[in-house]
C-alpha cells in the first residue's frame, strides 16, 4: 500500500477518535468532593436482549453507557458490572425476569449491593428506540418498585434518557427508602428499641441530611441510652434546620438540668419563654437567674413576664422584692404599690413599701397611700399597723410640739378604728 495512503487513513481514524470522544460527557471533578452523605451501592445485573436487534445496545450499555450515567451521581457507586455477572453466574439462578424476592435478596448479599438492578430490552418496531423493563430492590428495606422507560439507538438521546428515566427514578426510589427507614426507625423508638432507632436514624441521614425530625427522634434515643453528648449534638443539629422546634428545644433544657448546666438550661429556657409568650416561665427563669447571682438576667426576666401580663401579681412582688433588696427603693415602689393593692394584707410588702417610701423621701405619699387603702378596705388590719408606724416616724421627724401632739393623736385614733374592726385584736 502506498505510504502516504496508509498514513492519511491514520490520521482520518485519529481525526474520527477525537471526535467521537468530544461527544462523550466530562464528569465534574467537583461533585464528588462535595457530597459527604452515604453512597448506595448499585449492582446491575446482565441486562437481557429480548430479541438479536437489541444485543448492541444491550452491549453499549453494560460497557459504556452506564457507568456514564452514574459518573455525575457520587452518592451512588455503580459496582462492577463483569463482577456482577459473575456472582449471577455463580448463583445459578438462569433468569433475570423470573427472580423473586428471596433470589433478590440472596443476590443483593452476593453483591455486597443496597439496590439491585434487573431488566430487559425489546427493540421498537422502528427499528430506533428500545423498550427497557427494570426491577429496583432495595436490600435496605427489601422495597421493590418497576421501571419501564424508552432509549433510542443514538447515544446522546440514551444519555439524556438514562439520566431523566433511570437516575431520576433511582433518586425517588432511594427517597421512597428514606421514608421506610426513618419510619422503621420511629418504630423502634416508640418500642424501646433504641439502639436500633440510632443505627436506622444515622442510616436515613446519611441518604437524606435534611431529613425532618431525624436528629430530634436520634437525640431522644441516645438520652434513653443515657449517652447525653451525643443526644446533645443531635438536638442541636436538629435545631441548626428548625430553630423553633419545641421537642428538641424541651429534651435540650432536660438535659442541661441532668447534666447540672444551669447556664446553657437558662440559655434554651429564654429561647423557649420567648418562642411561647410564657409569663410563667420567664419568671421561673427570672428566680434562677436570681440564684445564679445575675441581677441584671434576673431582672430582665421578670419585667419580660410583667410585659407579657402586666397583672401577673407574682412577678410584680418578685420585682418588687428584688428591686427593694438591692436598694433601688424608688424603682420598687411602683411594683410594691400594684403587690400591696393585690395582697393588702401581706405584712412583707406592706412594711417594704412604707420604708420604701421612707427612703425615697415620699413619707406623705405613703401616709396617703395607707390611708386611701383603709377607706377602701375599713376591715384590712395591716394599713392601719403600717399608717400608725409612719405616723409615728413622722411625728419623731419634727420639733414642733402642736404637730406632734396632731400626728399622735392620728396615731391614736387609727389604734382606736383597729380596734373596732378586731376588738380582741
Amino acid at each position: 500500500m502506498n505510504k502516504w495512503l496508509l498514513i492519511a487513513i491514520v490520521a482520518v481514524l485519529t481525526l474520527s477518535g477525537c471526535i467521537a470522544n468530544r461527544t462523550v460527557p466530562e464528569p465534574s471533578k467537583n461533585i464528588a468532593e462535595a457530597y459527604t452523605g452515604v453512597v448506595t451501592k448499585v449492582a446491575i445485573l446482565p441486562l437481557k436482549a429480548m430479541d438479536s436487534q437489541s444485543r448492541y445496545i444491550q452491549k453499549m450499555l453494560s460497557v459504556r453507557d452506564l457507568q456514564l450515567a452514574f459518573a455525575e451521581h457520587p452518592k451512588y457507586e455503580l459496582m462492577d458490572m463483569l463482577e456482577a455477572a459473575a456472582q449471577f453466574k455463580l448463583s445459578a439462578l438462569k433468569d433475570v425476569d423470573d427472580l423473586d424476592l428471596e433470589d433478590m435478596k440472596e443476590l443483593a448479599e452476593m453483591t455486597g449491593c443496597d439496590v439491585l438492578v434487573m431488566g430487559n430490552l425489546t427493540a421498537q418496531a422502528n427499528n430506533s428506540s428500545y423498550a427497557v423493563a427494570m426491577r429496583l430492590y432495595s436490600a435496605r428495606t427489601t422495597e421493590l418498585r418497576q421501571l419501564n422507560f424508552n432509549i433510542s439507538k443514538f447515544k446522546e438521546e440514551r444519555w439524556e434518557s438514562l439520566q431523566t428515566s433511570l437516575i431520576g427514578e433511582l433518586d425517588k426510589f432511594v427517597s421512597t427508602e428514606v421514608d421506610k427507614i426513618f419510619n422503621i426507625a420511629i418504630n423502634n423508638y416508640h418500642t424501646g428499641n433504641y439502639a436500633e432507632a440510632v443505627k436506622s436514624l444515622n442510616l436515613a441521614m446519611g441518604l437524606n441530611p435534611e431529613l425532618k425530625e431525624a436528629n430530634y427522634y436520634l437525640g431522644a434515643s441516645y438520652v434513653k441510652l443515657g449517652k447525653m453528648p451525643e443526644a446533645t449534638e443531635a438536638l442541636n443539629k436538629n435545631l441548626a434546620i428548625e430553630p423553633n422546634h419545641q421537642q428538641s428545644l424541651n429534651l435540650l433544657m432536660d438535659i442541661y438540668e441532668q447534666t447540672n448546666q444551669p447556664l446553657k438550661r437558662l440559655a434554651v429556657m429564654e429561647k423557649i419563654a420567648a418562642i411561647n409568650e410564657d409569663e410563667t416561665l420567664w419568671l421561673a427563669i427570672g428566680n434562677l437567674y436570681a440564684e445564679q447571682n445575675n441581677m441584671p438576667k434576673a431582672e430582665a426576666a421578670l419585667k419580660q413576664a410583667i410585659v407579657l401580663e402586666p397583672d401577673y401579681a407574682v412577678a410584680q412582688s418578685r420585682l418588687a422584692l428584688f428591686l427593694y433588696d438591692a436598694n433601688r427603693f424608688e424603682e420598687s415602689i411602683p411594683y410594691l404599690e400594684y403587690a400591696f393593692d393585690k395582697f393588702p394584707e401581706n405584712d412583707l410588702i406592706s412594711r417594704r413599701l412604707a420604708i420604701a417610701y421612707q427612703k425615697s423621701g415620699r413619707l406623705n405619699d405613703a401616709i396617703t397611700k395607707y390611708e386611701q387603702s383603709i377607706k377602701n378596705n375599713p376591715t384590712s388590719v395591716q394599713p392601719y399597723l403600717s399608717v400608725v408606724s409612719l405616723y409615728r416616724i413622722q411625728a419623731s421627724e419634727t420639733t414642733d410640739a402642736k404637730v406632734i401632739t396632731e400626728i399622735n393623736l392620728k396615731a391614736i385614733n387609727t389604734m382606736k378604728d383597729l380596734i373596732k374592726v378586731q376588738p380582741d385584736n
